[in-house]
């Protein structure tokens, strides 16, 4: 079941919708591909973006209330209701939230889908939640740190809000050179349509804090620790079919996948090398935050 909550529609967010209803997979694809909903997640679970939302969810002795927050085709939200945890999701885009209703029915999974931004999330009805988790999706917001206070509305005390596999700006970057790479390159840039945003390692700090939550953490991202992982999504990665890096971007990418796996070592030097990696955002970060 669909929920309409009311939200605005932006330009922005309506360029947005325009192109995700372009990639949604078409209802008859799903049924004659996938058997159960873990082929439907199946890819998305084996993957670096998958792996460390895993990471960060946890182990519970109990299953979570989750909302999971800009889902797209609803991977990450099958994913973790799979897992025992009860499962809400937001999507702006009509015709994703189609697509997981449709998936969710058919499967038998009892997810609820929310059609809204995170900017409207406030006003779901009887909400109350665990964790609410930003999967690639928080540099999508218009007005993130709105988005990001409403969690903070919806979370039970002692809940925390996820903010994994986000874009870092290197800190020798500003918003006007990713502005521009983006109307310069937009494939280079992974650029899906509508609102794209990237954030400096210390404004995603400040957006948490905010936003209201005093408890604010930060960790390094398991690509990092495992460079391994990384090397699918960083080095072979494609935007609408179209390699992403060119030889040179790929060697220059590999040497930096090498480095970081030897420079990140456990032990004191390790960790520090680290905490100042993540704070001049040369490497993927996850962030937590606890509501008091």
């Amino acid at each position: 079941m669909i929920i309409k909550v009311e939200h605005e529609i932006s330009a922005k967010l309506a360029e947005e919708n325009q192109h995700n209803a372009a990639m949604a997979a078409d209802w008859r694809a799903i049924d004659s591909k996938y058997t159960s909903v873990a082929g439907y997640f199946g890819e998305f679970a084996a993957s670096v973006r998958g792996l460390e939302l895993l990471e960060r969810v946890g182990r519970t002795a109990m299953p979570l209330a989750i909302l999971d927050i800009g889902v797209g085709g609803g991977e990450s939200t099958f994913l973790l209701a799979d897992r025992g945890h009860q499962v809400s999701c937001i999507e702006p885009s009509p015709e994703f939230c189609r697509v997981i209703d449709h998936v969710a029915t058919r499967f038998e999974v009892p997810v609820r889908v929310y059609q809204c931004t995170g900017e409207a999330a406030a006003a779901l009805p009887a909400a109350s939640f665990d964790v609410c988790v930003f999967n690639s999706s928080l540099h999508h917001c218009e007005d993130p740190v709105r988005a990001l206070a409403n969690c903070r509305g919806l979370l039970r005390p002692g809940g925390r809000v996820l903010v994994v596999n986000e874009p870092l700006l290197r800190f020798y970057r500003s918003h006007a050179w990713f502005q521009r790479q983006l109307e310069l390159d937009p494939v280079a840039m992974g650029h899906y349509g509508g609102n794209e945003h990237s954030y400096h390692h210390g404004e995603y700090l400040a957006m948490l804090r905010q936003a209201g939550f005093q408890d604010v953490r930060a960790v390094l991202a398991v690509r990092n620790a495992q460079p391994r992982l990384a090397l699918r999504d960083l080095l072979w990665r494609e935007v609408d079919g179209k390699p992403v890096y060119g030889d040179e971007a790929l060697l220059a990418r590999l040497v930096w996948l090498v480095g970081m796996k030897h420079a990140l070592q456990t032990g004191p030097l390790g960790r520090a090398a680290a905490r100042l990696a993540m704070r001049l955002s040369l490497v993927h970060t996850s962030y937590a935050a606890v509501k008091d």
